[in-house]
């Protein structure tokens, strides 16, 4: 096993023992005993207590870690890159945390007289395997778990960022250590942020440079992986280019990262999509986080980050630049938080007859009269199912259907504008998307004992990006106007202002084809749901809703042999 796992006998006077080195049993101070599992993660014993760290900090400073959490100072993980999770044992109680950017987290369960405690969900063993109804509707619609619940009503986990203390047989609320910053434009001209961005990211760079030597960067032709490429090219020993080719697609971004590599003069590997790995990849990757992957792209990253050689052990990832430099997505929803303002002072019955006559439009004014303004922000991350896909996946769990209680909106509705919109959208995108993002790429990269580096989601960057007036985060026409000026500094300006065609995955492609089998299992399946509910479904028109299907049915495919085994 990968990680730890530790369980805390909620009776006394049980005998001390060392069975090996990477399981021991613990008894302090005659309060309780624990047995803990560990491996590939820190074990550490102090005179009054005991850490286990699953993970890496970056820098490795276990001291200054140690000693944030014996003053019970948790703001100070705020503090620290990498990531990580752990819990800090001492006679009287259980500290449990993990990072800010939910690359990590824990799991914990109380079985009879036990409580235990996992760093990876695979590790936790499931004696229930009662659904859990809100985890199951979460799953289903954003195809993420953002707050406590899991898929498995018993067993919860921890949210990004996030302690949690275990104190007489009993857990306290879980508390957050770090909270997105409040908007704080101010008139700082845009040259003087792209200035403030560079010297950020640049010294973010540099701390891991000490550390890292050779670093592999997923080219995938856009803005942000061109300016971290652009950057540690001056700052690393080595870096390696790495982007994906797609067999039987039209690879559009391709042409612009051959571009970016060329000007910058790096090696440039180019790897092709196995298609007979994807199935392979797809299995392995539920069976460690026991959900279903949020976006197919996960695979492509896998495909990646195999053909990193074993003396790169380190990634640079741009995960969090869109969301804080400029998101579509958060545009679209402040175009429409204006257009819901507008449409509460136009009669029902108008826009009705409006919608008749301009149906894109007049359809989309009316959805947005009847939304609340935290609907509309949940809808930045959601995925759009027809109402026929809704009804199969309301077959797939036998509770009501629940809203989203992870998240509750609390800003005055009296004092809503659009910048406190736009802070509401990117902390809903961050804790549920982003951290997603972080939580399946740590997943693939620990396969291959790679550490990843986020500098986008430092925390002066952070801090920076609160400052953005709507002119430096959305531009004019171009959305993320201080990074495209920044990445102008290394690349002719026509390549970074060009039409974006985004990551296009060929899923469609690898439904029909080397997952064909999957959807074929998922049309013939009967105990999650009524298989003859997907006769007319084609996969060209609901690949979303099929590849929701075959991860669901690959999740309880785990759930199913890791409850037979007593795993």
């Amino acid at each position: 096993m990968n990680g730890f796992i530790i369980t805390r006998h909620l009776q006394q006077n049980l005998a001390v023992i060392n069975t090996e080195q990477t399981k021991v049993r613990y008894h302090l101070l005659g309060q309780y005993c624990y047995d803990i599992c560990a491996t590939g993660c820190q074990l550490i014993k102090t005179d009054k207590a005991i850490l286990l760290l699953d993970g890496y900090l970056i820098p490795n400073n276990v001291e200054q870690l140690l000693n944030s959490l014996s003053k019970r100072d948790f703001n100070q993980l705020n503090h620290f890159d990498g990531h990580f999770s752990g819990v800090y044992i001492t006679e009287t109680e259980i500290i449990a945390f993990n990072d800010r950017f939910g690359g990590k987290t824990l799991y914990w369960q109380y079985y009879q007289k036990q409580l235990m405690i996992s760093s990876r969900m695979s590790n936790m063993p499931i004696y229930d395997d009662e659904k859990s109804c809100e985890g199951g509707w979460e799953v289903l619609k954003y195809r993420w778990l953002t707050g406590e619940n899991t898929l498995i009503a018993a067993i919860k986990k921890l949210p990004p960022h996030h302690t949690i203390v275990f104190d007489n047989k009993k857990e306290k609320t879980a508390l957050s250590y770090w909270q997105l910053p409040s908007p704080n434009y101010d008139n700082q001209a845009l040259e003087n942020k792209v200035k403030q961005t560079k010297a950020i990211l640049s010294a973010n760079l540099a701390s891991k440079a000490k550390i890292y030597k050779k670093v592999a960067i997923f080219l995938s032709g856009g803005v942000d992986s061109s300016i971290l490429a652009a950057l540690a090219k001056d700052i690393f020993d080595e870096c390696l280019l790495i982007t994906p080719v797609f067999k039987e697609a039209e690879n559009p971004e391709l042409d612009t990262a051959i571009a970016f590599a060329k000007t910058l003069a790096l090696p440039h590997q180019l790897v092709e999509v196995d298609l007979e790995h994807l199935s392979t990849d797809l299995n392995s990757l539920i069976a460690l986080k026991r959900a279903p992957l949020r976006h197919y792209s996960s695979l492509a990253m896998m495909a990646m980050m195999k053909a990193i050689p074993d003396d790169y052990d380190a990634v640079l990832y741009g995960e969090a630049a869109d969301t804080l430099f400029g998101s579509n997505a958060i545009k679209r929803v402040i175009t429409h938080y204006k257009w819901k303002q507008q449409s509460q002072f136009i009669p029902s019955p108008l826009l009705q007859l409006f919608a008749k006559f301009v149906p894109g439009r007049g359809q989309i004014l009316l959805n947005l009269k009847k939304q609340t303004l935290r609907e509309l922000i949940l809808s930045v991350t959601a995925i759009k199912y027809s109402p026929a896909e809704m009804k199969v996946i309301r077959e797939l769990l036998t509770c009501e259907e629940t809203d989203i209680e992870s998240w509750h909106w609390q800003k005055n509705l009296n004092k809503v504008n659009a910048a406190t919109l736009r802070q509401a959208a990117q902390e809903r995108i961050l804790n549920s998307d982003a951290a997603t993002h972080f939580y399946e790429a740590e997943l693939i990269a620990q396969q291959y004992n790679k550490h990843i580096i986020s500098p986008f989601f430092d925390l002066q960057a952070v801090e920076l990006s609160a400052k953005l007036n709507d002119a430096q985060y959305f531009g004019e026409e171009y959305v993320k106007p201080v990074l495209r000026e920044l990445a102008c500094q290394f690349f002719p300006r026509s390549l970074i202002y060009q039409k974006k065609h985004g990551f296009p995955v060929p899923f469609i492609h690898w439904l029909e084809g080397p997952l064909a089998d999957l959807v074929n299992a998922v049309r013939q399946e009967r105990s999650l749901f009524n298989g003859a509910e997907l006769e007319y479904f084609t996969v060209k028109e609901h690949f979303e809703l099929f590849w929701l299907l075959i991860n669901w049915l690959l999740v309880h495919q785990h759930i199913d042999d890791s409850k037979e085994k007593g795993i």
